[in-house]
């Protein structure tokens, strides 16, 4: 082998060993960036900059639906006068309008009745709604009303003022006022009081409430009902009401 040759021969491993090291060095590269790669990634939600809070807008939406409903049964016993009355009573809001009602079926020795009412409502102002209500009576005319309903809040309930100036007689006001109240923790009260102008009636309950458990509470009971100038008619019931 001549010097040319030799040379030749030299820069060839040369550049063998060259690309050889080229290629080992990218490979190692490639590796180094796999597992640069697969180490970065865990890492990823592990981000310091701050986020929104979960409950902030998805709570929000959870807590508040559109649509919501109740629905309760009262089964309640008189024993002052021997009655049993089983008031089963339910409410619907599906946006903004609310609809609901109750059935009272009255049961005594002598005289078994039906008493309810059906309403659905809407709100035009924060404190302010319009409705109609359907009042239906097994020992009287069923009457239609319209309604305006406002509402005053107190520190742990609210006031009801409710005014029926249109019936199925077009001319029959008739006015009722109402109050929540909060007790104490597991206590609530409650009271409305009616009274129709033209026919010179009135009636009204007032209640006590005290949870047992999440869907029973104990009632205590007052209905008192009467004409102007008559001696007041009052009962009382004890029972349970259970929400469902």
């Amino acid at each position: 082998m001549n010097q040319t040759t030799e040379v030749l021969h030299q820069n060839c491993v040369s550049d063998r060993n060259t690309h050889a090291s080229s290629r080992m060095k990218n490979l190692l590269a490639w590796i180094m960036m796999s597992l640069l790669v697969l180490w970065a990634k865990p890492t990823k939600p592990q981000n310091t900059t701050p986020q929104m809070p979960k409950d902030s807008v998805t709570t929000e939406k959870v807590e508040t639906p559109k649509k919501s409903w109740a629905f309760m049964l009262d089964p309640t016993y008189s024993p002052t006068d021997k009655t049993v009355v089983t008031r089963i009573s339910w409410g619907w809001s599906v946006h903004g309008v609310d609809a609901g009602g109750f059935i009272d079926f009255t049961g005594t020795p002598d005289v078994n009745s039906v008493f309810g009412k059906f309403t659905v409502s809407k709100g035009i102002k924060k404190w302010v709604s319009v409705g109609v209500e359907y009042t239906l009576n097994s020992q009287s005319p069923d009457k239609v009303r319209s309604w305006v309903i406002c509402k005053h809040k107190l520190a742990n309930g609210k006031v009801v003022y409710k005014l029926y100036p249109v019936s199925n007689k077009w001319f029959e006001p008739f006015i009722l006022v109402g109050v929540d109240q909060k007790l104490w923790e597991k206590a609530f009260a409650s009271a409305f009081a009616g009274t129709d102008i033209k026919g010179k009636g009135y009636y009204g309950e007032a209640e006590v409430t005290h949870k047992i458990t999440q869907q029973i509470d104990a009632l205590l009971q007052t209905r008192v009902w009467g004409t102007y100038g008559a001696k007041a008619k009052a009962w009382a019931y004890v029972g349970v009401r259970v929400k469902l």
